[in-house]
Parts: structure tokens; sequence; C-alpha cells
């Protein structure tokens, strides 16, 4: 499922950026592929641990120099888990063991406005946008000693409207008909009240049944990021 999520995201907001500001003559589209690590501060922070996973960004310039862009950023982070195992079934018993992992995600995702120094050895910039974050709970199945999921459901899942305000730093590593620069950055996320679970929020009870208890706060995160931006 995070995945087909992002997937999703990403091929959604290529023309939405499109269709808002055409590209200018001159100016390119990129594409920017980071690592992020995710923090929540706040109450978030009393709750969770920190989150790490990937992030994608689409720049489509709006000026003839690239000084002022739109901007689209979707990603994905765990902030925990747990795995367990277990028989395959009841009938089966302890002659197939399988393993039952529960992940718990953040899915941020923001549109907004860039401004940045578009020459030179380093390159700044800041950003800021609207939009929000998706927590979701998954459990799989999957073989015991690994393996694709047999099968996986979502346990819980909830939304806030947020908003990000960050900057960072681009670094020209190869220039010609493929751009790639090193991009390192940190924003704020500041989002809504949600509510999310994290490892313990689930407890298995007779009858193969489960209880959940999940917790509602603010989800204000700081995230730093470092990888590539490619354009042309």
């Amino acid at each position: 499922m995070r995945h087909t999520i992002l997937a999703a995201l990403a091929l959604a907001a290529t023309p939405i950026l499109a269709a808002q500001a055409p590209t200018p003559l001159g100016a390119k589209p990129s594409l920017s592929l980071t690592f992020a690590g995710l923090r929540p501060v706040g109450a978030l922070g009393d709750n969770i641990e920190s989150g790490y996973g990937g992030n994608v960004g689409i720049l489509v310039p709006i000026t003839q120099s690239g000084w002022l862009s739109l901007r689209a950023d979707v990603g994905l982070a765990e902030y925990g888990n747990e795995s367990r195992r277990t028989a395959f079934s009841e009938s089966v018993g302890d002659r197939v063991e399988v393993k039952v992992r529960t992940a718990n995600m953040i899915v941020p995702m923001s549109v907004g406005l860039q401004v940045a120094v578009p020459a030179g050895p380093i390159q700044p910039y800041l950003h800021s946008g609207v939009g929000g974050q998706v927590f979701y709970t998954e459990s799989s199945v999957t073989p015991r000693n690994g393996g694709a999921a047999i099968i996986s459901n979502v346990n819980h899942s909830d939304a806030a409207f947020a908003w990000t305000f960050g900057g960072g730093i681009t670094m020209p590593v190869r220039t010609g008909s493929m751009r790639v620069l090193i991009d390192v950055g940190a924003e704020y996320i500041s989002g809504g009240t949600a509510e999310y679970l994290a490892p313990g929020s689930i407890a298995d009870l007779p009858g193969g049944k489960i209880g959940i208890t999940p917790m509602e706060s603010q989800t204000h995160f700081v995230a730093f990021r470092v990888g590539a931006r490619i354009g042309r």
C-alpha cells in the first residue's frame, strides 16, 4: 500500500503543477529524491519515535532563471514497528509459522513556492507550502524467514492539514544535458490534530480479535533531508 500511495501522489502532482504555471522557455522541471528523517515535536514527540523514509519533490520553474518555482513534495516514513511469529492457522498449528509485522507510517505532502539562488557552487533555497499528512498503521503476514507479504491490512488511518516552511542548499556535481545536484535541507511541518498508533497501540485479544487504542494530538515535525536533485 505504501508504494501505491507514493506513486499515485507523485503522478497526480505533475499535471496539477503544469496546469497552474506553464514552464517558461529555457527553464526545465527537476526531480528531487532524498532520504528523510522526521523528528516529532511537542505532544507528538511524547507519543512516538522519530521516523525514517524517503521524499520525492517536483520543481516547476515559474521564472526564466529558475529563482522562483512551484514545488510539490510527497514522502513516506516509518516511525515504529513490531513483529511476532505465529502459526499460519489454527488447523495447521505450529507446523507452519509466519511473521506478522505491524508498521506505523506517515505520508507528508505539500504544494507551494520555492525561491532559490540558481547559480554558483552553493545554491541556497527557501520554500513554503500547504498540504497534509496521513497516518496509517498496516499489518502484514510474511514467511517466517522473510520474503514478500502474503497478505496485509490497514488497521487504522487518519489525516490532518499541515503547512510547511523550510530551506536548504544544492551543490552541482554534474552539469550538461543532465544536471545533478546534491540536495540538503530541513523543514518544519506544522500539522493539525490527528489520531495515530504507535507500537503497543494494538492488543491481541482472545478469539483472534484485536483492541486498538489510538493517541491524539497535534502533529508537528522537524524534517531533515539529504539526496539529489536531477534536471535538464
